[in-house]
C-alpha cells in the first residue's frame, strides 16, 4: 500500500470515525445529548470557576484540574453551550483513533492497522462516552509514546515529557506511563551505548 493510498484511507477511516461518534452523541440534525457521568461534575467545576470561584479554596475535587481548567477556557471562549461536551468527545475519539492508527502503523503493516482503532471506538469508547479526565489523559499518553516509539532524540524526550506533564495535570495515574518511559529509557540506555546527556 503506498502513501498516497493509506494517507486517503486513514482520511475516510476517520470521517467515518467522526460520523459514527456524531450518531452517538447527537439526535440529529444537531441536539446535543445530555452530558452524563462523571462530565457533568467537570462542567459544573468548570461553571463555578466562570463564576469566580477558585479550586481547592472555593471547593474540593480529587482529580488534578486539567478538565475543569480546559472547559473553563472553552466557556471562556463559547459560553456556558450544552454541545461543548459532545463536540470535545468527538474531537477525543476521533483524535485518539488517529493516534492509534499511527501508533499501529509503527508495528504491522497491511489493512490490519485500522482495526484497534476501531475496536477502541466502537466498545471502550463509544460504550463510555464521557468526555471526562481519563480520555484527556488517554489522549495525552498515547501522544506521548507516539512520539519517542520510533527513535528517540533530545526533542522528542522533551516532547514525550511535556505531554506526559500534560496527561498528568488530567489525571494524575498517568504518572505511572511517565515512569514507564524512564524505566525503558534507562534500560536502553544501558543496552545500547548512548551519551549520558541523552538519558539525563
Amino acid at each position: 500500500m503506498n502513501q498516497r493510498t493509506k494517507s486517503w484511507i486513514t482520511g475516510s477511516a476517520l470521517v467515518a470515525s467522526t460520523v459514527f461518534l456524531f450518531l452517538q452523541t447527537f439526535i440529529l440534525p444537531n441536539v446535543p445529548r445530555i452530558a452524563n457521568g462523571d462530565q457533568g461534575i467537570h462542567l459544573s467545576l468548570a461553571a463555578r470557576m466562570l463564576d469566580g470561584q477558585l479550586i481547592y479554596r472555593d471547593y474540593d475535587h480529587f482529580p488534578l484540574p486539567g478538565t475543569d481548567v480546559l472547559y473553563f477556557a472553552l466557556f471562556k471562549l463559547f459560553g456556558v453551550r450544552a454541545w461543548i461536551a459532545p463536540v470535545m468527545l468527538i474531537l477525543l475519539g476521533v483524535s485518539i483513533a488517529w493516534l492509534g492508527i499511527k501508533l499501529s502503523d509503527k508495528v504491522m503493516s497491511g489493512p490490519i492497522v485500522f482495526l484497534p482503532s476501531f475496536l477502541f471506538l466502537t466498545l471502550p469508547f463509544s460504550g463510555f462516552l464521557d468526555a471526562t479526565h481519563h480520555w484527556y489523559s488517554v489522549l495525552a499518553g498515547t501522544a506521548a509514546l507516539l512520539v519517542v516509539i520510533e527513535k528517540r532524540t533530545k526533542a522528542r524526550l522533551v516532547w514525550s515529557g511535556v505531554l506526559w506533564g500534560i496527561a498528568t495535570c488530567f489525571a494524575q495515574s498517568a504518572v505511572i506511563g511517565a515512569m514507564g518511559t524512564a524505566i525503558f529509557l534507562i534500560w536502553e540506555h544501558y543496552r545500547v551505548t548512548q551519551r549520558g546527556h541523552l538519558l539525563l
